[in-house]
């Protein structure tokens, strides 16, 4: 599901089955991983945070997973393991079964490299939370027990399997139907934020695969566009009606964390911003002032090659440099939706320095104090 190519006449992209060799040598591109580095909240992707409410749809992983073919082992983060060890992916667990949508929160975000590019991954921990409000999933269980989605790049063709909540419940409101007009925004690339929206009518509805995912809302409506081409499939949270303005309300709104989700309060991060301001003029901390550029390298020390020495660059060894100067302007833009957000960015900064200097090092241990002092004006009342 989701808009890719340059339109809705676009072609589908093939599958990532060829591996990728990583090498401490060669400097990854700012694209692999940008779109996790945003300062603002994109419309037409969802990039996770630290205390989210997402509603997941496993007929999506499922169909990202088969898209994947042979390659899918790199995206085992999404894999349960069962009592003899054996791997199986959430959708395949017999007691209890999914529901075609879920309500979790995210409860860890972890980043590391892919194994078939030279992308940034997201490996994220969910833990169930039933919907409260009325609805299809009202008064049902949620699965017990929390599961793992790697979360891939928002290139094209990849399914949007986790949506935001407050994204999915609203799609559901608009009780769109046959015969509706609406629009679809279709992104440039994979590039959050960066696309043209098409219209259309929707022509079609129903389950996709009505055996396995009765009732799923994943790919439910079809869509022919005013541009022609063939029909296409949509779920309803990629669908809006022509009147909306989702392009400057942005795909979030204020009740996007939940009322049980610890906020970030404009105290806090006026706090935290003042925190980090005066830590970007602190000399002793000037290593983390900025995001590593991508051509950052260090001589690695190792034997030489054609008289010339060997550099180790930082973003081939770090899967997402964040610099104080990041952190600086998504609190001036509001982008934090939790205070646990701000705080898994700190912890970022800190890690990272470990990463890439060992954890014994001063450079580790000055990024912890950092991290320490700004955690402290966090926490601190006001």
């Amino acid at each position: 599901a989701g808009g890719g190519g340059a339109g809705p006449s676009g072609s589908v992209p093939g599958q990532l089955l060829s591996a990728y060799e990583h090498s401490l040598h060669r400097a990854r591109p700012v694209t692999a991983y940008d779109w996790l580095l945003l300062a603002q909240r994109p419309f037409g992707a969802y990039v996770p945070q630290l205390g989210d409410f997402v509603a997941y749809i496993p007929q999506g992983h499922q169909q990202f997973v088969e898209w994947l073919g042979p390659s899918a082992g790199s995206y085992s983060g999404g894999a349960l393991r069962g009592r003899d060890g054996a791997e199986f992916w959430p959708w395949e667990a017999a007691e209890p079964s999914l529901r075609p949508a879920e309500r979790f929160r995210v409860v860890t975000v972890e980043y590391r490299l892919d194994d078939l590019g030279p992308n940034t991954l997201v490996d994220l921990q969910l833990h169930p939370e039933p919907e409260q409000e009325d609805g299809p999933s009202a008064g049902a269980e949620a699965a017990p027990g929390g599961i793992a989605v790697t979360l891939p790049h928002p290139s094209d063709g990849q399914p949007d399997f986790l949506v935001d909540w407050a994204a999915f419940t609203r799609a559901r409101a608009r009780r769109l139907r046959r015969g509706h007009r609406c629009k679809v925004f279709w992104s440039d690339h994979g590039e959050p934020g960066a696309g043209q929206w098409w219209e259309g009518t929707i022509t079609g509805e129903g389950d996709v695969a009505p055996a396995r995912w009765p009732g799923s809302p994943w790919d439910c409506f079809e869509v022919t566009y005013e541009a022609g081409g063939e029909p296409r499939r949509h779920s309803p949270w990629e669908l809006f009606k022509l009147a909306d303005r989702p392009e400057v309300a942005g795909a979030e709104d204020l009740d996007f964390a939940g009322a049980d989700c610890p906020r970030l309060s404009p105290p806090a991060a006026r706090r935290l911003a003042e925190a980090v301001e005066i830590a970007r003029h602190d000399e002793s901390w000037a290593l983390f002032r900025e995001t590593p550029e991508p051509e950052l390298s260090f001589e690695s020390g190792g034997e030489a090659v054609n008289g010339r020495a060997r550099h180790i660059f930082y973003n081939a060894c770090v899967p997402l440099p964040l610099g104080l100067d990041a952190v600086a302007t998504r609190l001036a833009n509001g982008y934090y939706r939790g205070a646990q957000a701000a705080r898994r960015d700190l912890e970022l900064l800190a890690g990272n320095a470990e990463t890439f200097n060992g954890a014994e090092s001063d450079v580790a241990r000055l990024a912890a104090s950092l991290c320490a002092a700004l955690e402290h004006a966090l926490q601190r009342p006001a």
